[in-house]
């Protein structure tokens, strides 16, 4: 019931979380191969998923506060449960810290200069396959896995590793 996984835009209550968050969380931290988790990530940014749509476009609406909520669950936010929930745990990062990772200026350097280009490149739009066959690359894998993308957070707002 951690204000992690709230989304004030939403409503969400005090006994209720938001299943979009928790979908980010879990595609973060679970198992699952390249192409699962390039399916589940397209499910999570295009209401109806696959089913409902032959492409997605690079200014699709949904990315940016997704992508961000996955930076965020994997960096800012992990390391705060941590503290407030672990045992022990040790508070790594302050707030100076915590903001600089995940700032619009960090944020927007990961979306445009990291993923989208090496998503889309030129492209405004690509369809599905084309997509599912990108996000599935190595190359890409760092946007659904948390390790990979807390070291992309740290190295893009220069924060120094302390864990």
């Amino acid at each position: 019931m951690s204000p992690t996984f709230k989304d004030p835009e939403k409503g969400t209550d005090a006994h209720q979380i938001d299943a979009d968050t928790l979908r980010c969380f879990a595609l973060l931290h679970s198992q699952g191969e390249r192409n699962e988790k390039a399916v589940a990530l397209y499910n999570i940014l295009q209401d109806g998923g696959l089913e409902a749509h032959e492409q997605i476009t690079a200014t699709d609406k949904d990315f940016k506060p997704n992508f961000e909520k996955l930076a965020r669950l994997s960096s800012k936010e992990i390391f705060n449960l941590a503290y407030l929930f672990g045992d022990g745990v040790e508070e790594y990062y302050d707030g100076a810290e915590y903001g600089k990772m995940c700032s619009d200026e960090t944020m927007d350097v990961m979306i445009e200069d990291m993923f989208l280009e090496q998503v889309y490149g030129a492209a405004s739009r690509l369809t599905n396959e084309a997509w599912l066959e990108k996000v599935s690359s190595e190359e890409c894998a760092w946007i659904y896995t948390a390790d990979q993308m807390r070291e992309k957070v740290l190295t893009t707002a220069e924060v120094d590793k302390k864990h």
